[in-house]
C-alpha cells in the first residue's frame, strides 16, 4: 500500500491528479489497514513488557495515514 499512496502523492505533485482523485486515497488506505489489522494480530507473539506509546493527529485529518501505519506496525510487534 505504501508504494501506491506514494504514487498518488507523486501524481498530485506533477499535477496529474487533482483533489477529486486525491481524496479517496486516504480512505482506501484506511480500509486496507482495517483489513490487515486482524490478520497481523493473529501473527502476534508472546507477551511483551508493558510500554505506553501515544500517537495522535487532529481528528478527521486525512494526514493520519502515517500514524495509522505506525500504530499497526507497533501492534503487530506486540506494543
Amino acid at each position: 500500500m505504501i508504494p501506491a499512496i506514494t504514487e498518488v502523492g507523486r501524481r498530485f505533485e506533477r499535477n496529474n491528479y487533482f483533489l477529486p482523485q486525491l481524496m479517496p486515497a486516504p480512505e482506501a488506505m484506511k480500509e486496507g489497514l482495517n483489513y490487515l489489522e486482524p490478520i497481523l494480530a493473529k501473527q502476534g507473539g508472546g507477551p511483551r513488557e508493558k510500554v505506553n506509546i501515544i500517537l495522535r493527529t487532529v481528528k478527521g485529518d486525512i494526514h493520519d495515514i502515517g500514524k495509522n501505519i505506525v500504530a499497526l506496525i507497533l501492534k503487530n510487534h506486540r506494543f
